[in-house]
């Protein structure tokens, strides 16, 4: 399976946080090259919320270009569908191997404005 069949096959209104996200995320699909590599400027990415039961806590990082507190993740590489890149974003964030091995659930979609800096 590829990103695009990937997105595809989760992609329905219940899972996005507005109409408006889910038409742009239809949109955005059909204009095709989803990854950095591709399309720096825009581009699809994955991101995880670790929350630990013992302590009822959530980690949340300091995005520098958004400006926002967000969950942990980062960009899709080429050649990757979405749990790949998961896994490697918490591998590279919290040392964790291969947690999934498909999209998780609940799964959101969301689509958060970057403010490029230099």
């Amino acid at each position: 399976m590829d990103l695009y069949q990937d997105i595809v096959k989760v992609l329905n209104r219940e899972i996005c946080d507005s109409e408006e996200t889910y038409q742009n995320f239809k949109q955005r699909i059909e204009e095709g090259n989803l990854t950095r590599d591709e399309n720096p400027s825009t581009h699809f990415g994955t991101f995880f919320l670790p929350f630990d039961s013992k302590t009822k806590k959530l980690f949340l990082a300091h995005h520098k270009k958004s400006g926002l507190w967000i969950a942990p993740g980062g960009h899709v590489d080429k050649g990757e569908v979405l749990w790949q890149t998961l896994n490697r974003e918490i591998w590279e964030e919290l040392g964790v191997k291969n947690h999934f091995q498909e999209p998780p659930n609940p799964f959101l979609l969301t689509i958060t404005k970057i403010n490029n800096i230099d």
